[in-house]
């Protein structure tokens, strides 16, 4: 029997959390990624050209964005002293910021699933969820003992998706179906 924690090869030269992160977002996902919003700005007559860099910077400025939260996206970039972030505005100007979340996409529209048929609901974020889903299983021996439960992803935009709990923390968004680790509580899949 294997023993539960972290796998053999996921443990090896980890120094930092970067390098814990980047786990996750493989170099060949990364450039997957890359790929579908230079495919979306095409469709929709525009050019992006967005490099794996870039990419990484937006996801990092996100990162930010998250635990220095402020009324607008444009105040980051402000040139009020009281709302400016040098740190977000060093990194990648706004206008590429704007950019990059505008055509920010997973997964080719031409190949999206007719209305009515298996996937056409998920087909946007399955790429995501099928990494994730993978890379999870590689990275982490669980004990014998595993978990299903229901998890909500807050969510407060429109979507066909979105569900209404009013017994959870979380009361509006995603509701997703995880297996976890009972014992360390390690997410090892996801399903919508």
């Amino acid at each position: 029997m294997q023993p539960c924690g972290i796998s053999h090869n996921a443990a090896v030269n980890l120094e930092s959390p970067l390098e814990i992160f980047m786990l996750l977002l493989t170099p060949t996902f990364m450039e997957y990624i890359v790929a579908q919003p230079n495919v979306y700005a095409t469709q929709k007559n525009a050019s992006l050209d967005l490099t794996v860099e870039e990419l990484k910077a937006f996801l990092g400025i996100l990162i930010i964005m998250g635990f220095n939260t402020l009324p607008s996206l444009r105040l980051f970039w402000s040139t009020d002293i009281n709302f400016h972030i040098e740190r977000i505005a060093c990194i990648m100007p706004l206008k590429l910021f704007l950019k990059i979340l505008r055509f920010l996409h997973l997964n080719d529209n031409n190949a999206q699933p007719q209305k009515g048929e298996p996937n056409y609901k998920t087909h946007k974020v399955k790429p995501i969820i099928n990494h994730v889903n993978k890379t999870f299983r590689l990275l982490f021996n669980p004990s014998r003992y595993l978990a299903v439960d229901e998890s909500m992803i807050k969510f407060k935009g429109r979507s066909s998706l979105k569900q209404y709990m009013p017994m959870k923390p979380v009361k509006r968004g995603f509701k997703m179906w995880v297996l976890a680790c009972s014992v360390t509580g390690y997410c090892l899949a996801v399903s919508l």
